[in-house]
């Protein structure tokens, strides 16, 4: 699954969980599973726990190269050699890792682990 993001225009309850979840009926007929991530740096992946993902802790760390540009910006390099060019290493934020298995007979390699929560309390809960 891509990115998901909804225009702050559409307000409709809960719709962000209704096209996620129309998508993995029109998924479900053609693959035997579903895996999705969500970035530490935004959000934990509540759709994904509402829709009964089972959850497979955090990927690896990561880091990407950056590339220092004439003005004195820095831009990602996504691929390519880096020996030589002017730029550093950066942490990338780890994702949340999602699984949904269509085909009873699959093998998961990863620990399944509690879903995740947010120690910042949600809009408009006490």
């Amino acid at each position: 699954m891509g990115r998901l993001a909804i225009d702050g225009e559409h307000t409709a309850k809960n719709l962000n969980l209704w096209f996620v979840s129309r998508c993995i009926k029109l998924l479900r007929a053609e693959k035997s599973v579903l895996i999705s991530y969500a970035d530490t740096e935004y959000h934990e992946g509540y759709i994904y726990q509402a829709l009964n993902f089972q959850y497979y802790g955090l990927t690896a760390p990561k880091k990407d190269f950056w590339v220092k540009q004439k003005d004195g910006t820095y831009k990602k390099q996504s691929r390519g050699a880096t020996k030589g060019i002017d730029g550093g290493w950066r942490p990338r934020s780890r994702k949340h890792r999602y699984l949904m298995a269509f085909a009873p007979s699959l093998t998961v390699k990863w620990t399944q682990e509690p879903y995740p929560k947010s120690s910042v309390p949600i809009s408009g809960t006490p």
